[in-house]
């Protein structure tokens, strides 16, 4: 599973809302001196570090567009301050008692917006635009259910190879949690446990159960050699997910046989 490209901690997009939030708590038309430098210096090197700071990325391969953005906010200090006087006699006519306050509300809220809409991008960038969560995202994390352990237990024993004894080895401390999908959960495997040498398939095994009259297919998937997901399946493309009864089965309910996935 890759890593988000753009995903940043919570604490980071706090400190960086909270930072343009300060910087709109400033009327830049009123700011002489020294501290009107200061203010433009802050801002250009806000937006500098905006690029240097995008993960997956090498800091010398950016530098030169970090240098470009902040002199880009220094070029057009007129514009931002035209900008900014506009912003705020619009927020005065609209009834703002207190318009700076609410320019400072509204950037913090932009920048939450963007930190999500930079998510989204992201995930339709790799690929994984959909309902699940990423590796990182994992709710409700603890012990591994009883049931669930023993579902992958039962499908790690029934092939050789591949790992199994490492995959083993992780399940025996990993941890699960949801990733806001009934159809699947996820695994957190310890950093130091040993990782498979095949880094990303699915477990070859064909394991169904009956339930209500429908064939459910149970997938469990690892990705850079750690347990990743267990999911569950339906073949049947009409079906309203949320008539079905996800819960996990008992290991004895399985039909399990070696091989590969029975639909797509």
């Amino acid at each position: 599973m890759n890593t988000p490209v753009l995903d940043r901690p919570l604490l980071t997009n706090l400190a960086r809302a909270a930072a343009y939030g300060g910087l709109a708590l400033v009327d830049p038309n009123r700011v002489r001196g020294l501290a009107r430098g200061a203010y433009w210096t802050a801002l250009a090197g806000a937006s500098a570090a905006e690029v240097v700071a995008t993960p997956d990325t090498d800091p010398r391969d950016t530098a030169p567009w970090a240098v470009a953005a902040g002199s880009l906010v220094v070029a057009s200090i007129g514009l931002w301050e035209r900008t900014d006087a506009w912003m705020i006699r619009a927020l005065r006519d609209a009834g703002a008692r207190r318009p700076r306050l609410w320019m400072a509300g509204l950037t913090v809220a932009g920048v939450a917006v963007l930190a999500v809409v930079e998510r989204r991008l992201e995930r339709w960038s790799d690929g994984t635009d959909d309902e699940f969560l990423l590796d990182d995202d994992l709710r409700r994390v603890g012990d591994v259910p009883a049931d669930v352990h023993g579902i992958v237990s039962a499908l790690l024993d029934a092939v050789d190879g591949y790992d199994a004894d490492r995959l083993r080895a992780q399940l025996a401390t990993a941890r699960s949690g949801s990733i806001g999908d009934p159809q699947a959960l996820g695994f957190e495997v310890a950093a130091d446990a040993p990782a498979a040498l095949l880094h990303d398939f699915v477990w070859p095994v064909v394991a169904t159960f009956e339930r209500a009259g429908r064939s459910h297919e149970v997938v469990l998937e690892v990705s850079e050699g750690r347990l990743w997901r267990l999911s569950q399946f339906v073949d049947d493309e009409d079906l309203d997910p949320e008539t079905v009864d996800w819960s996990w089965p008992s290991a004895d309910q399985l039909s399990v046989t070696p091989g590969s996935r029975t639909w797509e």
